[in-house]
């Protein structure tokens, strides 16, 4: 599910000509495809109204395809400031990590480790200046990457509270929504 994503976004760093709303289809393709695949469940939301609101399953798959989008955007924000994604998906992937070992869940133990060591080779070379940028196909894989793998595991182990894995995601999310409220009231652009 990740392959539509890291072409539109290769395609979008070699040539700068694609459409915002190509990149917008594609993204929500790729996180359908996943919300498809997935081999567990959606992860409960332990919050009273949402909950509720999210037991018709259509609107589930909805918000958790949005909730996809906002941290792939979110991510791509990141990078441009300074290069400060690796270092912000390095954190988010090493909680993955510490959760998947307590778990004992091994394969999400290895993709964490597998996805993190090209950020730790980049966050070598690009500290601390960041001078190097991921570019949207690596900002768009990681931010996809992340909250898939936030997903798949509190899809699978009811036990793990929602709140975290919105403390987990909540950096590039905040980034996403402080961007969107300057570009629209303070520098009258559209978002």
């Amino acid at each position: 599910s990740t392959i539509p994503i890291i072409f539109i976004g290769a395609k979008e760093d070699l040539f700068h000509n694609t459409s915002l709303k190509l990149r917008l289809i594609i993204m929500i393709v790729s996180s359908f495809l996943f919300i498809y695949l997935l081999p567990t469940k959606l992860p409960e939301i332990e919050f009273p109204i949402i909950s509720q609101f999210l037991s018709f399953s259509i609107i589930n798959e909805a918000f958790f395809i949005f909730s996809i989008l906002v941290i792939m955007n979110g991510n791509n924000l990141i990078d441009g400031v300074n290069g400060n994604m690796a270092l912000a998906n390095m954190v988010q992937l090493v909680v993955i990590l510490l959760l998947a070992i307590h778990l004992e869940d091994r394969p999400v133990v290895d993709v964490c480790l597998i996805i993190m060591a090209p950020l730790i080779i980049f966050f070598i070379f690009n500290f601390p200046f960041g001078k190097i940028f991921s570019g949207d196909a690596g900002a768009y894989f990681y931010g996809f990457s992340i909250s898939a793998l936030v997903i798949y595991l509190f899809g699978k182990y009811e036990q793990l509270l929602s709140w975290s894995a919105i403390l987990i995601l909540i950096y590039p999310s905040v980034e996403l929504l402080f961007s969107f409220i300057r570009k629209k009231m303070f520098e009258n652009k559209s978002p």
